[in-house]
């Protein structure tokens, strides 16, 4: 019962990209400093590095059709970026976290 109450809730199978980016606002396994924002269709949730230029450090690129990318600039992030990635997956495939 607590499994199918975790899904039920996860499930994004009909969310639009905004409603996806409400949530994952509200998420707490999304880690301090990571933004999000919607553009061109894509949901970008990503990690400015904004030391002397900013530039962007990581991205996840989650597609109107629920695809998921993601971009390393800078590997001091890999671990970060892929515990989000993988926390996605399992949000998207209908796993409790």
């Amino acid at each position: 019962m607590l499994e199918q109450s975790f899904s039920a809730s996860d499930d994004i199978t009909g969310a639009n990209l905004d409603d996806i980016q409400t949530r994952l606002q509200a998420e707490t396994a999304l880690p301090e400093g990571f933004l999000t924002a919607v553009q061109a269709d894509k949901l970008l949730v990503y990690l400015l590095d904004v030391n002397n230029i900013p530039r962007l450090s990581s991205c996840i690129v989650v597609h109107s059709d629920l695809r998921v990318t993601v971009s390393l600039i800078r590997l001091l992030f890999l671990s970060l970026v892929m515990k989000i990635y993988y926390h996605l997956q399992d949000v998207w495939n209908g796993y409790p976290s």
